[in-house]
């Protein structure tokens, strides 16, 4: 199955583009930088280099709040660093929620989505710059 991934090599992108070339899928990474296109081919996908900014070109797939490898949210994170020096904010009274997913499980659930023959994203005319 062919498979792109827009914002291939942030968070959430770079398990999720491992998981998805260990599930053999055909996996395309979308990036804005030549380094991005570089890691995509490293870690088995195609790169792409295009702008995810352009509200015209691609619907993504959106989720919670992110947590793990390549996040502020991880053990040595800068978030981590400023709960430890008491510089992270508060807001109101402290009671509010945010919703949370690791960046591994968010790429796995992904994965599950994908091999269930369910839509995962509409790409509606996307540009491509250049490719890898």
């Amino acid at each position: 199955m062919n498979v792109l991934v827009a914002g291939a090599t942030g968070a959430i992108g770079r398990p999720l583009i491992c998981a998805l070339v260990s599930a053999r899928h055909n996996v395309f990474g979308m990036t804005s930088s030549k380094l991005g296109l570089q890691t995509l081919k490293e870690d088995g996908a195609e790169g792409l280099l295009a702008s995810a900014l352009d509200a015209q070109a691609v619907d993504a797939l959106r989720y919670g709040f992110f947590y793990g490898p390549g996040t502020w949210f991880r053990p040595d994170g800068d978030a981590a660093h400023q709960v430890l020096e008491q510089r992270y904010p508060i807001v109101g009274s402290g009671s509010g929620v945010w919703s949370w997913v690791h960046v591994e499980d968010a790429a796995a659930a992904t994965v599950a989505l994908r091999n269930s023959g369910q839509v995962l994203m509409k790409l509606a005319h996307m540009k491509v710059v250049s490719r890898l």
